[in-house]
């Protein structure tokens, strides 16, 4: 069930849930992991449920007299059966199946991984847990997002634009070997840090962090990925368009920098709800510690963007994956690199 939750939560429902061992004061390893990525988790007696919830998903083990059920029945609420939702989450696309007696958990994870690296950003439903530090999504002292294992030898710090386009390159290109030859083998953590430069920039920002943490980083490449198409509508805008970005409340502001710039529309593509969208816009908090990270790092001599730390010491020469890779494995195998 947290598989299957995490696997809607990714693509872009608003997931909520409960279990008996929370209630009996007994949260277990799983329900920690998602509360840590997000999720809301609630005593199992149906007040979670609102009229606007779309389902109510169910094992197996989960009696028709429970509280949940009948407030759903209540409600009008339809009760589906995980088989039947995930049949439903994996209906839209292609589709591997892993079956037989024993090995399916290790033979799903050895798949997806395999997807993982050809870069086609597969989800992954498997019945346990694989041991894969590129999922270790963990929150830095100012809220930033961490990637790997957070005792790596070799700690990644990127400081980063969304309206930067040497940033949007460097996503596109060491985004998987970065996973793939670094962090997955524990060595290597990457951190994100944003650098904001403008209006479109802050938006940007805001909608990376817009959801739960486990998913930053998709959103955060994805982001990237727009660049190229979101600045060419940005530079088309009239300067009446500009000047009203500076008119209305924060959260009005960002709503209507995210119109003009289309990251509105990229938002609702990738599942966002308006409820959601406008809790981040509205979210002041969130836009001051993104301001204040950027003071910071510029006072820190951050002059750039892109720009790398590694174990904390910022890096004056490389700007690109062609120049950070070989910082890297200097890095990790110092011996060599004398």
């Amino acid at each position: 069930m947290s598989a299957l939750a995490r696997a809607l939560a990714g693509h872009g429902a608003e997931v909520t849930g409960s279990d008996r061992f929370l209630d009996a004061g007994q949260p277990t390893p799983a329900l920690e992991k998602l509360r840590r990525a997000g999720f809301a988790l609630h005593p199992q007696d149906g007040s979670a449920l609102r009229p606007d919830t779309r389902a109510l998903v169910l094992s197996t083990a989960i009696e028709k007299d429970n509280a949940e059920v009948r407030r759903a029945a209540e409600l009008g609420i339809p009760v589906v059966h995980r088989a039947e939702m995930l049949a439903r989450l994996v209906g839209s696309g292609t589709c591997i199946a892993v079956t037989g007696t024993a090995g399916k958990t290790t033979v799903t994870g050895i798949v997806g991984w395999i997807l993982e690296c050809a870069g086609m950003n597969p989800s992954v439903v498997n019945g346990g847990a694989v041991v894969n530090w590129v999922s270790r999504i963990t929150l830095g002292a100012n809220g930033t997002h961490i990637m790997g294992n957070p005792a790596a030898r070799v700690k990644l710090t990127e400081f980063v634009s969304y309206t930067c386009p040497h940033c949007a390159h460097l996503s596109a290109v060491s985004s998987t070997p970065l996973r793939t030859r670094y962090v997955a083998s524990g060595n290597v953590s990457v951190e994100v840090r944003s650098i904001v430069r403008d209006p479109v920039d802050m938006t940007a920002a805001v909608l990376a962090n817009c959801g739960g943490d486990a998913r930053f980083f998709s959103r955060h490449e994805a982001l990237m990925a727009q660049h190229e198409s979101m600045m060419t509508r940005v530079r088309a805008l009239p300067q009446t368009t500009y000047d009203q970005w500076a008119v209305g409340t924060p959260a009005q502001r960002l709503r209507r920098i995210a119109t003009d710039s289309g990251l509105l529309a990229w938002a609702q593509q990738r599942g966002m709800t308006q409820a959601q969208i406008s809790t981040c816009f509205a979210d002041t908090a969130l836009q001051q510690r993104l301001v204040a990270q950027t003071t910071h790092d510029i006072a820190a001599s951050v002059t750039g963007t892109p720009s790398f730390a590694i174990n904390g010491e910022l890096l004056t020469e490389p700007h690109s994956w062609e120049q950070l890779q070989p910082a890297l494995d200097s890095a990790l195998h110092p011996a060599a690199a004398q």
